[in-house]
């Protein structure tokens, strides 16, 4: 699925650093070109604060120090316009890859779904 607006910032933030490039690959792969991940909820909010092209906030919800929903409070008192898409993915053992691809290919499908809504409106 390709994006329509290829321009906007996304900012992906998840404390664990395989599933935030897991996230920033896919948004790439899909066509966006200014995606920027973070491991620190706190480093993102820093590059908000000074980075007001940022459109959408995609959060774990489960991060040390602040979880996503207090994040993406912080993130709307900074900047009403900008939205927030919040994801939590249960990784199952190694030895179930299929059912980890079949499930994060659902999630891709979802997520850009949603931020092409977002991106036309």
């Amino acid at each position: 699925m390709q994006c329509f607006n290829h321009t906007s910032i996304i900012v992906v933030v998840d404390d664990n650093k395989f599933s935030s490039s897991l996230v920033k690959d896919i948004l790439e792969e899909s066509g966006f070109k200014k995606v920027i991940s973070f491991n620190s909820p706190f480093e993102a909010l820093e590059y908000i604060k000074y980075n007001r092209q940022v459109k959408i906030v995609i959060s774990d919800y489960v991060m040390f120090g602040m979880d996503g929903l207090k994040l993406l409070d912080k993130v709307k008192t900074i900047d009403k316009k900008c939205y927030g898409i919040l994801i939590s993915c249960d990784f199952v053992p190694a030895n179930n890859k299929y059912i980890v691809l079949d499930k994060f290919n659902k999630l891709q499908c979802n997520l850009i779904s949603a931020i092409n809504i977002i991106l036309t409106h």
